[in-house]
């Protein structure tokens, strides 16, 4: 009878001990976080926050930065052009090479002799939701670049000057495709000057 209580009390404790470790998983719900920047919003417009840790903002957050980099760093010494192309869709891309936009940049790079810095990228917020049964995020990003070499033509094109710091914000809109979160579109605001 000692050993059957023993054994009663024992599993009592496994038990208790497996509710409460079920009850701590590594999910963090929306009232433990509060407020972040990486959010989905509810058809009732209740927004749900993800942490800076979770899986899909990590992957969104490194491939948007790296984008944003490969796509607007320039040097018409070392075209890359290609490097961009990587993070687009399949649908995407497919598009973008047909129409010849790799040769358009490259002559435009050597034509313009340009070269392009990034000086800063900073994420500002990752919007989740679902379009078209397919999982999508919109991700605002904040830039700095500085055109660190340019014909004059070219800059007084866009009334901008060679080294000096421009702050523009591109909203990207990202899809869940094959495992990956690739560049659907995305649009810039106008430069902005900065010190």
């Amino acid at each position: 009878m000692n050993k059957r209580n023993i054994m009663v009390g024992f599993l009592g404790v496994v038990l208790l001990s497996n509710v409460f470790v079920g009850c701590s998983n590594n999910k963090i719900s929306q009232d433990s976080m509060g407020e972040t920047n990486y959010y989905s919003v509810s058809i009732d417009g209740d927004k749900f926050y993800y942490s800076a840790e979770d899986e899909n903002v990590v992957e969104i957050s490194k491939n948007a930065s790296e984008f944003i980099t490969v796509a607007v760093k320039k040097d018409y010494t070392n075209p890359e052009v290609m490097k961009e192309y990587d993070y687009y869709t399949k649908e995407v891309k497919e598009a973008y090479l047909s129409d010849g936009r790799p040769e358009i940049a490259l002559e435009s790079l050597q034509n313009y002799q340009l070269k392009v810095e990034v000086n800063e990228v900073t994420l500002q917020k990752i919007e989740f939701y679902t379009l078209n049964g397919q999982k999508t995020a919109s991700v605002t990003i904040d830039y700095i670049s500085t055109i660190t070499n340019s014909t004059p033509e070219y800059l007084e094109s866009l009334a901008i000057q060679a080294n000096t710091k421009y702050k523009r914000t591109m909203t990207i809109v990202m899809v869940h495709e094959e495992e990956l979160w690739k560049v659907s579109t995305y649009s810039l605001t106008a430069r902005e000057e900065v010190q």
